[in-house]
Parts: structure tokens; C-alpha cells; sequence
């Protein structure tokens, strides 16, 4: 399972150190994981407002599948201390994830921080 997660991350890294838009970037890497990645059926990135508010800035699809999961996890975009961000991926299969998918899925986010926190920072 995981092995199509490792390409497509290293798909979108190579967008992220492009230092392209990082809107386009953000679309991008959502679109990708559940496109190539068989068992990712919904992905977005959540800009946090406060601990409970949260704003969609990027999805795979504007249809947040939310009320069909069976799978989910939630990756921290590691930033400064004015912005949070959240990478969250959902699955329809019961027992989706491995741990590789787990390493993998931190490593893009740390890498989606890094370019789009410096661009806020400019």
C-alpha cells in the first residue's frame, strides 16, 4: 500500500523545493494523493483559525467526505506561531494506512511547512 504514497509524496516534493505558488503547490499535492493513490479517497489542508475553527484552503475535491470515512489521519504543518496547518487524509476502507504512510505523509507535511510558512514570513 504505502509504496504509492512514497511516489506520489516525492512527486510533490519536487514541486515544493521548485518553490513555485505555493496555492497551486497545496491544490496540487491534494489532488495527487488521491489520484495515485488508491486507497486516499479525500484530502485537504486546513489552515487553523483557533482550536476549534478551521478553513479549508486546499482539497482534492470541494466535497469534504467527512461524513463517509472509516480512515483517517491528521498530519501537523509545522509553522511559526501565528499559523497552524493541518494535512488530513481520509479513506473509505476500514484498515487503510501503514506506518509507512504514516513517515512518509510527516515528512510532506513538514516539507509543505517549510516552503509555505517562509512564504508567509516574506
Amino acid at each position: 500500500m504505502s509504496i504509492a504514497t512514497d511516489i506520489v509524496s516525492l512527486k510533490i516534493m519536487a514541486e515544493v523545493y521548485k518553490k513555485q505558488d505555493v496555492s497551486k503547490i497545496l491544490e496540487a499535492a491534494t489532488s495527487l494523493l488521491v489520484e495515485e493513490v488508491s486507497y486516499i479517497d479525500w484530502c485537504g489542508i486546513y489552515l487553523m483559525e483557533t482550536e476549534k475553527e478551521a478553513t479549508l484552503i486546499a482539497a482534492s475535491s470541494e466535497q469534504d467526505s467527512n461524513w463517509m470515512q472509516n480512515s483517517e489521519l491528521r498530519f501537523q504543518i509545522p509553522g511559526n506561531n501565528l499559523h497552524e496547518a493541518v494535512l488530513v487524509v481520509r479513506s473509505e476502507e476500514r484498515i487503510a494506512f501503514d506506518t509507512r504512510d504514516i513517515h512518509t505523509l510527516e515528512n510532506l507535511s513538514a516539507a509543505l511547512g517549510d516552503l509555505w510558512f517562509a512564504e508567509l514570513s516574506h
